[in-house]
Formats: structure tokens, sequence, C-alpha cells
């Protein structure tokens, strides 16, 4: 053993457990780092999509405001466009009104005009509220 405390295979080991420490918690980091920008970007990206449906409903409401369709037809319109509409292949929109009652589903057409309160997940979760 050296006089000043650790010998070299000692100092050496050491050395190298600092660093793989150091790199694991830099990994680490950046795992969590990235984990977060990609929820951030999903949220952003979902965000945009439901902007674009509610563009499509806002452009019938504003025909109907203008004259131009009657509110019945402007709402048939904006919810058959709506019902067409996908987004990553599978995904949709549906529409429900604030009790909660299905108004559109694209996917589910039996659940239009049904009432969802009671409506709950696998895990016995209540969907809406």
């Amino acid at each position: 053993m050296n006089p000043n405390g650790l010998s070299l295979r000692g100092k050496l080991l050491a050395m190298t457990l600092a660093t793989i420490l150091a790199l694991m918690a830099l990994f680490a980091v950046v795992l969590i780092n990235n984990r977060e920008q990609l929820l951030n970007d999903r949220k952003e990206k979902l965000r945009n999509l439901v902007e674009a449906g509610i563009s499509q409903i806002d452009f019938y409401n504003r025909q109907a405001r203008d004259g131009k369709l009657t509110l019945e037809d402007a709402q048939a319109l904006a919810k058959d466009a709506l019902q067409a509409t996908r987004y990553d292949t599978s995904e949709y929109f549906w529409i429900n009104d604030l009790h909660p009652k299905m108004v559109m589903h694209p996917i589910r057409p039996e659940l239009q005009g049904q009432d969802l309160s009671s409506n709950k997940d696998a895990r016995g979760k209540f969907l809406f509220f």
C-alpha cells in the first residue's frame, strides 16, 4: 500500500467507478429529458389536432351565422366533416355535449344520443364527469 493512501490499482479502480457513475447519472438525465420532450411533443400535436377540428366546426358555425346555411344544416355538415376526419391512421374525433350526451361517434354510432355519465373504463374510472 502506498503511504499516501490508495495503491495505483485502487486509484484507477476509484476513477473508473467514478466515471461509470457519472456516465450513468448523465444517461439518466438524458432519458428523463427525452421522455419529457416526447410527452410535450405529443401534447402539442394533440393540441394542434383539436384546434384543426375546432376550425372545421367554426367554419360551419360562421356559415350559419352569416345566413349561408341553416343552423341544422351547418351542424349536420360539421358532424359529417368531423366524422370523416382521421389522424395517425386510426384515431378519430367524436362530439359530446356538456351533459355528457354523445352527439356524434364515428366508430360506434349506437352511442349517439346516449347519456355517457355512467360510462367507465376497464378499471372502473368514470370517463366523463
